[in-house]
């Protein structure tokens, strides 16, 4: 964290927060007052012996004690492992809490304690990022990693809530499309996809390939380091027109991984099942710190345009999302800010008791239908079973349906009793009788 970053004092009346645990950066999202604010805490420390505490306090470094150690963590870590020539070091690893790091939980929780402050009330509600299971990865355990996540917002006075990454990006950006959609998330350790339908995860997975993986594979191919690569990559560099040798690997591999996701996608989902129905084209969201360099979504488009026709579903379009690194702690601080998040997971999801099967949603400024179903109901319809589907909103309204007449059902085969009676049917027992007769005389007279 910057030595400059202070958290501003939250409204007691907006209580809720999103939290991005990235394996490079922390990054919380608040209310405050009618603005929504982030807080980002470099996902980074170093540790230094005590006689160097002098030497902090004057150059107005933040830091903490434990152990008989000093620890400097985020962007000020980086920056005092350059003036000791020394590597800074990371709690995490892959996406997941580092099995290296016998220290992790504990740097982990002092990062949190940075990133988010004190809880508003108490028991606030939390929602933290975790990623799905990895298809390419043995050994990278997001169960143990999710469970040791929430330990420390619980120790810290929270109420944890883990989330899927790329769902939280579904939450963020697709509420015109009732929050339907692919999300990408290309993170520094992992790359995560979520396929979300409804405001419901469909299918979900993540791979082991993310920035680390472009950093470490462009410093092997060039004979550099790492560490220099990945500083170039977030000082701006364009992998449209790589301007220099290490630019030019960085473009090779961020190529290479744009390619794999889309194959991933293309082979799990038809895996899954052998064919996915959605009911309307749905748009693809590109986010996190990785896709920020220049060219990426064009890059992206180009690489997905080769395989549209292998592609699963229908897609609308393909976008960026509106901030890249905070897209995934806005979405959780909409769950965050609900009341009940499993109530919002399953409405628009459940019949409404004798209302039928259509209703009215508001949320975030849009309103929009939906087709009140089952969750069983949903999965079935994603791919090609019998459910109803989502009604997304259109520009206009529709306009009205041409009137039907009426037909008179046959004499032997009475109305379905759930039918409105037909204008010339014989009165309800409630209607008074017809002036001209008794019912019986009423249908001879029609015969």
């Amino acid at each position: 964290m910057s030595k400059n970053d202070k958290h501003e004092k939250p409204d007691a009346g907006s209580v809720g927060v999103g939290l991005d645990v990235g394996t490079m950066n922390f990054v919380a999202a608040r209310k405050i007052g009618s603005k929504v604010t982030t807080q980002r805490v470099r996902n980074a420390f170093i540790d230094l012996p005590l006689e160097n505490r002098r030497m902090l306090k004057i150059s107005n470094t933040s830091f903490a004690e434990m152990d008989g150690r000093l620890l400097v963590i985020g962007d000020e870590a980086l920056e005092t492992a350059n003036l000791f020539n020394k590597e800074a070091r990371r709690p995490m690893s892959g996406g997941v809490i580092s099995a290296g790091e016998l220290d992790a939980q504990r740097i982990i929780g002092l990062m949190m304690k940075h990133t988010l402050g004190d809880p508003r009330t108490v028991g606030e509600k939390c929602c933290h990022s975790v990623p799905a299971a990895a298809l390419d990865v043995t050994g990278s355990d997001v169960t143990y990693h999710g469970k040791i996540l929430g330990k420390i917002l619980s120790e810290l006075g929270y109420s944890p809530e883990p989330v899927n990454e790329s769902l939280a990006i579904i939450y963020s950006e697709c509420a015109k499309t009732n929050f339907s959609g692919l999300g990408i998330s290309y993170g520094s350790g992992m790359t995560n996809v979520c396929l979300a339908y409804n405001a419901m995860s469909a299918l979900e997975f993540s791979l082991g390939r993310g920035g680390d993986w472009i950093d470490s594979g462009a410093a092997r191919a060039i004979g550099t380091t790492s560490a220099k690569v990945c500083s170039i990559k977030e000082s701006g560099v364009d992998i449209s027109n790589p301007s220099s040798r290490e630019a030019e690997a960085i473009s090779v591999y961020v190529e290479n991984l744009i390619e794999y996701t889309i194959s991933s996608v293309i082979d799990h989902f038809s895996k899954a099942r052998s064919e996915i129905m959605a009911p309307k084209p749905i748009p693809i969201i590109i986010s996190g710190g990785t896709s920020m360099a220049g060219g990426f979504v064009e890059k992206f488009r180009s690489v997905f345009e080769a395989h549209r026709s292998k592609f699963p579903i229908q897609v609308s379009e393909i976008r960026h999302a509106q901030d890249p690194m905070t897209a995934v702690a806005s979405g959780l601080l909409i769950l965050a800010q609900m009341e009940d998040l499993s109530n919002f997971r399953s409405e628009g999801l459940r019949p409404l008791s004798g209302q039928g099967s259509m209703a009215k949603k508001s949320f975030m400024g849009v309103e929009f239908d939906v087709v009140m179903t089952t969750e069983e109901d949903v999965l079935h319809h994603c791919y090609g079973g019998p459910a109803a589907s989502p009604v997304l909103p259109e520009p206009a309204a529709p306009a009205p349906p041409e009137p039907v007449a009426a037909v008179d059902p046959p004499a032997d085969d009475p109305p379905a009793a759930d039918d409105p009676p037909a204008a010339d049917d014989p009165p309800a027992a409630d209607d008074p009788p017809a002036a001209d007769g008794s019912e019986s005389e009423k249908k001879r007279r029609r015969r």
